[in-house]
């Protein structure tokens, strides 16, 4: 059976099935081509911020990073830089070798002058993504003390509530969340992960500017393994530990038929896209379920759609 999604800027997986691009090698002293990664909301994805941000404390250019993904097309050489915020930015110049996705490292400089969340839009060959630094009052730069809240025995996270589907056999995205509540003592950094449970991690870090109670957005990682159902997945912070859970689904099978795609909406350089930029795309269902379909960010573009095939045709919307 046939089943039509409509999901947004489906236009790169269109490009990366139809047809091959045949790469272009300049020399060594000729700019590179390619676009930065980024997630449906335009943040940079991945993106890691590494260092201890305090107002008031110059960066330090080997500690004070973040890194970012570049989708290679064209090699040579590249700048790939931030805006200039808060007193402060971050830069990174080298030569692309060959083509692909390549993880940059770009160097902290300048001085914060004041705590709060930062937001960079790192640029490269006109694409952009975004990036959050967090800067924390000067001398508070060591780590938070906190606790997860958390209720009975054994102890589950109090009010712990998770998004996205997990797929069995499905990477998962950044749809994958969980969100806990916690009890800041100390504001500083911290850095917090869940145990490894069936296949399926989360992990966040940053910075608490604020103590008080406080939510914590962890992104999952990793595939889903084993049958379908409940997983509980335990996860410490400092002297606390409580477990989350997640249910797990076997995932519908199909397959992408994009010789037929009709794209809908107009693109153009340095615009963002709306609900209007749609690709039609005809699936061919062989098992009926749960759906997760995303693409790699393509010239600053990032294609997802997610729901249920029921098991007859029908026409499902973004």
């Amino acid at each position: 059976m046939k089943k039509y999604i409509f999901y947004c800027l489906a236009l790169c997986t269109i490009i990366a099935v139809g047809c091959q691009k045949e790469f272009s090698f300049e020399g060594p002293n000729s700019p590179a081509e390619g676009s930065l990664q980024a997630d449906i909301t335009g943040d940079c994805l991945p993106k890691t911020v590494n260092g201890v941000y305090e107002a008031g404390k110059p960066l330090v250019a080997d500690s004070n990073t973040i890194s970012v993904s570049v989708n290679v097309v064209t090699a040579g050489t590249y700048i790939v830089t931030t805006d200039t915020v808060n007193g402060y930015f971050f830069r990174a110049t080298g030569i692309f070798t060959t083509p692909g996705v390549n993880t940059i490292k770009l160097r902290g400089n300048g001085t914060p002058f004041a705590t709060g969340t930062n937001n960079f839009v790192v640029t490269f060959d006109s694409t952009v993504c975004d990036v959050q630094v967090q800067v924390l009052p000067a001398g508070a730069g060591g780590p938070a003390a906190f606790t997860i809240q958390s209720a009975g025995t054994p102890a589950n996270c109090s009010g712990a509530t998770s998004a996205g589907t997990y797929i069995i056999g499905t990477p998962l995205n950044a749809t994958n969340t969980v969100t806990l509540s916690v009890n800041v003592t100390t504001i500083g950094t911290y850095n917090v992960s869940s145990v490894a449970t069936s296949g399926m991690t989360f992990s966040v870090q940053g910075a608490f500017l604020a103590t008080g109670v406080q939510t914590l957005v962890l992104t999952g990682s990793g595939t889903p393994t084993g049958t379908p159902g409940a997983v509980t997945i335990p996860i410490t912070a400092g002297s606390s530990t409580c477990n989350f859970g997640v249910t797990t689904v076997a995932g519908a099978v199909f397959s992408i038929d994009c010789a037929t795609a009709v794209v809908n909406g107009t693109y153009q350089a340095g615009t963002a896209l709306t609900a209007a930029n749609t690709v039609d795309i005809t699936v061919n269902v062989a098992t009926a379920g749960p759906y997760n379909i995303s693409t790699t960010a393509t010239n600053g573009m990032t294609f997802t759609a997610s729901g249920t095939f029921a098991g007859t045709d029908q026409l499902l919307s973004p």
